[in-house]
């Protein structure tokens, strides 16, 4: 009894590993009420909740922003040459969506300024930062991977070798062979 309470099961349960099926959830109205509920119920279990997207236009339209925004203290952007776009009335651009996070025009211009894959801007109530990640290139074949034809390949692997996919993948993206990614695991 040191106060901590069990998570709850549905927690872990929502996670699943196809990409495209966690963008579409993020756009259910299931979805939109269970993230938040968890926002507003999770951390009182001292728990966190980690949300996604590659576009603040997902996040926009949620119809859940007020609570995403309220209850999401740190935010994490990656770089946007385009952050400086504006949009119209019903179609906003990238800034009006950096203004409705609250974004000041230096923090966009930070944004805009952001190596690709390289740096990451991180908003939290205790400042702000940019952030540089160094990432090698066994650490990026697995982690840098968005393209759809990687990921279908991805799961062709998996499909193939099963647990074996991870080191045919490095092995195809690096030219070298992988560590053993299960001892990495244990």
């Amino acid at each position: 009894g040191g106060g901590h309470q069990p998570v709850p099961a549905p927690a872990s349960s929502w996670w699943h590993h196809d990409a495209g099926a966690t963008v579409r959830r993020w756009m259910s109205a299931v979805t939109r009420e269970k993230v938040r509920e968890w926002l507003k119920t999770l951390r009182k279990l001292c728990c966190s909740v980690v949300l996604s997207t590659q576009s603040l236009s997902d996040a926009s339209r949620s119809g859940i922003l007020d609570v995403l925004i309220e209850n999401c203290p740190i935010k994490i952007y990656l770089a946007n040459p385009e952050a400086w776009t504006t949009g119209t009335g019903q179609h906003p651009g990238p800034l009006d969506h950096y203004r409705a996070f609250g974004l000041n025009d230096n923090q966009v211009s930070i944004v805009e300024n952001l190596t690709p894959k390289s740096e990451l801007y991180i908003t939290a109530p205790e400042g702000c930062a940019v952030v540089k990640t160094v990432l090698g290139p066994t650490a990026l074949a697995i982690c840098g991977v968005s393209d759809p034809k990687d990921l279908a390949r991805i799961a062709e692997l998996e499909r193939l070798h099963g647990e074996d996919w991870r080191s045919r993948w490095i092995k195809e993206r690096t030219g070298r062979h992988a560590p053993d990614l299960r001892l990495a695991a244990e």
